[in-house]
Parts: structure tokens; sequence; C-alpha cells
């Protein structure tokens, strides 16, 4: 059975509505960027949230791939999830560091 992720639950910032943001100053004081381009600066928050939210993904992946029967494809699918789950543990550590 598959999980449902509730990005509401989560506080997910909305972008359903349209709704643009006035136009910030950029990281370097100097440029006005627009709504659509730059919303914010990512924070901790977010790069905690976007580990959390891949390592989910990586988690059903996992689950998937042991519905797929053929042994070479299987191996190579796991051999992908291996690799995606060791990055997802090096974000893990660096975001730890922030």
């Amino acid at each position: 059975m598959a999980q449902v992720i509730n990005f509401q639950q989560l506080g997910l910032p909305s972008t359903a509505s349209g709704a643009r943001s006035p136009k910030k100053i950029g990281a370097r004081g100097n440029e006005a960027v627009s709504g659509e381009a730059y919303q914010r600066l990512p924070g901790k928050e977010d790069l905690f949230r976007a580990v959390l939210l891949l390592d989910v993904a990586a988690q059903q992946a996992d689950v998937l791939v042991k519905h797929i029967t053929d042994p070479s494809r299987r191996k190579n699918f796991e051999a992908q999830i291996a690799a995606i789950q060791q990055l997802l543990q090096l974000a893990r550590d660096l975001t730890l560091k922030l």
C-alpha cells in the first residue's frame, strides 16, 4: 500500500494560487529578483524538508523495486537506489552541520 504525503500538513508554501511575491533584493544586495525566479532564499527548514521528502521517495522506490521480476533490471535499480541513499546520507550529514 502506498503512503500518501499531505504536503499541506508539512507546511509547504502553496504555489497553486498563482500569487506572486513582490520583488526582493538578491543575495548580493544589488539586483532585484522577481517572485517567479526567487521567492526567498532556502533556509535550514527548506533543506531539512527537501531531504525528508527525497528520503521518503527513495524508500518508496525501494519498495517498488521489489516488484520487478527481471533479476538484471532489479539489480540495476537496486544499485541506483543504493547510490541515491548514499547521497541522501551525505545530504543529511551536511544539513546537520548548518
